[in-house]
């Protein structure tokens, strides 16, 4: 053996968790959230978070569990139902705003992820909120019923939720149990 000429070999590795920094998984949703009407491409994201295309695209499906690119379509779609519920405007306004490309585009992409069209989302939707406020004003009626003396507040909150259309109305109330006197 020679021991004057020695050669090393050193690896190092980083351990790396897969998934973006909180800054830039904020900085990615913010900007797609900002361009969502106009669309922003993950190769703009990925450099506003100073890492390659692909190299971003595995972290931000790691950091979120879907790829960048359902995201953005789960975000338009997202707000498009906010528009649908909240306005009476056109489809064909409501896709351009959400960053579709015509109606047909925005027709589609709905239902595909909802199952249903745009039109009959919103039609029972509509239907849907009715109901439930009309279902949550008898449930107070019915519960006040029981006087002051069972119920440990006066106001009882409602809130109505839909989920794919269908709306459910929860009741948080707090009832007093009977007075029972201590044990001997």
């Amino acid at each position: 053996m020679n021991s004057g000429s020695c050669t090393v070999l050193a690896a190092v590795a980083f351990k790396s968790t897969g998934r973006l920094k909180p800054w830039q998984l904020r900085t990615a949703k913010r900007m797609v959230l900002d361009h969502l009407d106009t669309g922003i491409s993950v190769t703009e994201l990925a450099e506003a978070c100073g890492l390659s295309r692909s190299h971003f695209t595995r972290m931000f499906k790691e950091s979120t569990q879907v790829p960048p690119q359902k995201w953005m379509r789960e975000q338009r779609i997202s707000k498009s139902k906010e528009l649908l519920a909240a306005s009476s405007r056109v489809l064909a306004e409501i896709a351009l705003e959400c960053g579709f490309y015509d109606q047909a585009h925005f027709c589609r992409t709905f239902m595909k992820t909802e199952g249903m069209t745009p039109l009959a989302w919103q039609q029972l939707y509509s239907r849907g909120a009715t109901a439930a406020k009309n279902q949550g004003h008898s449930l107070i009626q019915s519960i006040s019923h029981l006087g002051s003396s069972s119920i440990s507040q006066r106001t009882i909150p409602i809130s109505v939720r839909s989920l794919n259309g269908f709306s459910t109305v929860v009741v948080r109330a707090a009832i007093r149990p009977p007075h029972r006197p201590p044990f001997p």
